[in-house]
Order: C-alpha cells, then sequence, then structure tokens
C-alpha cells in the first residue's frame, strides 16, 4: 500500500511555519524524497531548506538524493511545549 503525502508549495509552508515559531512552536520540515518516495524530517528544528537532502532511507541504506522544494513542495510537524505555543497551534487547527 503506497501512502499519499500531502506535501504544499515550500513559500505557504515557510510563511506558516514562521508564524507558529514566532508563536512559540517548534517547526520540522518535512519532505518526500523524489528519488526513494520515503517521507523525510529534518533533523534541525526551525530551518528552513529550498533542497532536501536526504541521506539514508528508513531501511538504513543510503539514499542521498537532493529533492528541490521549491518544486516538488513540503510540509511540517509542530511541537508546542509552552502554552503560548498550544494555543497558537489551537488557532492555526481553528479551534
Amino acid at each position: 500500500m503506497t501512502v499519499k503525502f500531502n506535501d504544499h508549495p515550500l513559500h505557504e509552508c515557510a510563511e506558516t511555519a514562521g508564524k507558529l515559531i514566532e508563536a512559540g512552536c517548534t517547526i520540522y520540515q518535512k519532505w518526500t524524497c523524489e528519488k526513494c518516495g520515503d517521507r523525510v524530517t529534518a533533523n534541525e528544528a526551525n530551518h528552513w531548506t529550498t533542497h532536501g537532502h536526504h541521506e539514508q532511507r528508513e531501511d538504513g541504506s543510503p539514499c542521498g538524493h537532493i529533492t528541490d522544494l521549491r518544486i516538488k513542495g513540503c510540509n511540517y510537524m509542530v511541537t508546542a511545549d509552552t502554552v503560548e505555543g498550544q494555543l497558537a497551534l489551537l488557532k492555526h487547527m481553528g479551534r
């Protein structure tokens, strides 16, 4: 079974993520490797890149592909460890 991930335009994700970061959330950029199809999560929090480097596949084998996120899009994972961050996340989610 193949999973279809929801990648969105880089500029839209970066804009929304920037607002959440300012509100106290922690963001990790995510993308789908265009070579092997693995879902990749950036190692560095609150950092955005236009080219995602996929070093190692989920099974431990090397990949090494660099995906142009300006073309392929991306998404992000959010953590909120403060009350301010949690409130910002709830607001973003429409709650």
